[in-house]
């Protein structure tokens, strides 16, 4: 008797069900996740030996998204990786691809399978489901968060040995609230250097670990700790994990931008209530309306035959793109995928993004609701009103809860 025919196999139904949930977990790093037809297939099929069980891709994507899900955010469009539980030998290799429509990173389950000593040539990202030791701070075991008047003495204490600037290339919310579960900072080295990097550090006192995946994991000594600060809800260990990321620190600086938590900004009381993954989503839905401009037939779809529109794209910044739909091989009509061809851009500050998607000025930029006033001040209602539908029906921001202003654009 075949494993798909056990009464405990997997329907379309349980993988709904368990989407739901990935989408959720995932939902917090902008990451939309789907599953291919052949995984309904695989999940059931009897080379697993013992049949992979819901529960078991439960826990696999809740532990993925707790230890993994930065890192694998950060691998970007077209990049393939591995999932991999050590202790149930479940392995499930994904790819991601970019939703130009939905402007959102969507992580494709290609297929799953229970496997000993599963051979890839993709990054792996490996847990252990049930006895794993990770703390609410990050990846690494022992990790916990840091108070912001921790911050500046123990990157300068990796500074003054790794002879970089590290304080100044900081991102998302690092120093702009009181805790955090972790520290990023942008890397600004050739890509060949790195391996010397990598070593480098693994001879400084201060860092006890070093993972390398898609980013530089450390877990590094908090200087002058003081573990009288306590925060309910996050691990206080005396260690914490800093990330190291190559790329370009200035576009990384804009794109991981995260706002002040309230009452945290020195120069003034700019804050938000948001993160700053809602930003992103809210630049990316103007940039998928304003000035928009279509032409060609209109398909059954609703895509026309060509588009020039502008995208917020991870990698490439802030492009002007002309989409077109991919022909079937038959000839017989168009895919679902879409062709986009740069024509114009890059643009990887905030002044010049603003200027020109029409917002103002830089500071529009700064969180979500200050992009809302920029909408609702330099856009027309039916435009402002696309944008804002556009933004609330997203499936990440649904993941993670809508908006209170702008709930009355769900669908």
């Amino acid at each position: 008797m075949r494993l798909n025919e056990f009464d405990d196999s997997l329907s379309r139904a349980d993988l709904d069900n368990l989407e739901v949930f990935a989408d959720k977990v995932f939902g917090k790093v902008g990451i939309d996740v789907n599953f291919t037809r052949h995984f309904l297939d695989r999940v059931n099929d009897e080379r697993n030996i013992k049949q992979i069980t819901k529960g078991e891709l439960t826990r696999l994507f809740k532990q993925e998204a707790k230890r993994w899900a930065k890192p694998i955010a950060r691998l970007g469009p077209d990049a393939e990786g591995t999932m991999k539980d050590l202790q149930t030998q479940i392995n499930l290799p994904f790819v991601l691809v970019w939703d130009h429509n939905n402007q959102e990173l969507d992580l494709i389950a290609k297929t799953v399978m229970r496997k000993k000593d599963f051979k890839t040539h993709n990054t792996e990202f490996p847990v252990e489901s049930v006895r794993s030791p990770i703390t609410e701070g990050g990846a690494m075991p022992g990790v916990g968060a840091i108070h912001v008047d921790e911050i500046a003495s123990t990157l300068q204490s990796l500074e003054k040995v790794l002879g970089i600037d590290l304080m100044n290339n900081v991102l998302g919310s690092v120093g702009k609230k009181q805790f955090s579960g972790d520290i990023d900072v942008a890397l600004n080295i050739p890509a060949a250097d790195i391996p010397t990097f990598v070593e480098k550090l693994k001879t400084i006192p201060e860092i006890i670990e070093v993972t390398k995946s898609s980013v530089i994991m450390t877990k590094v000594k908090i200087q002058n700790y003081d573990d009288s600060k306590e925060i309910e809800g996050k691990d206080r260990t005396g260690f914490v994990q800093v990330d190291f990321m190559p790329g370009d620190p200035d576009w990384m600086k804009v794109y991981y931008h995260s706002p002040h938590e309230k009452g945290m900004d020195a120069e003034g009381d700019r804050s938000s209530k948001y993160k700053g993954m809602h930003r992103n989503i809210m630049i990316a839905s103007i940039a998928g309306v304003y000035n928009r401009e279509n032409s060609g037939n209109e398909l059954p779809d609703g895509r026309y035959e060509k588009t020039e529109m502008y995208m917020l794209s991870p990698r490439d910044g802030l492009v002007r793109v002309t989409r077109t739909p991919v022909p079937r091989k038959d000839g017989n009509g168009f895919t679902a995928k879409n062709k986009n061809t740069i024509i114009g851009g890059p643009w990887l500050s905030n002044e010049a993004i603003a200027d020109v998607l029409n917002l103002g000025n830089a500071d529009s930029l700064y969180s979500l609701e200050t992009l809302v006033d920029a909408v609702s001040n330099n856009y027309a209602d039916d435009v402002k009103n696309t944008i804002f539908t556009n933004f609330a029906n997203n499936a990440q921001v649904g993941a993670v809860g809508i908006p209170d202003e702008l709930k009355d654009y769900v669908k």
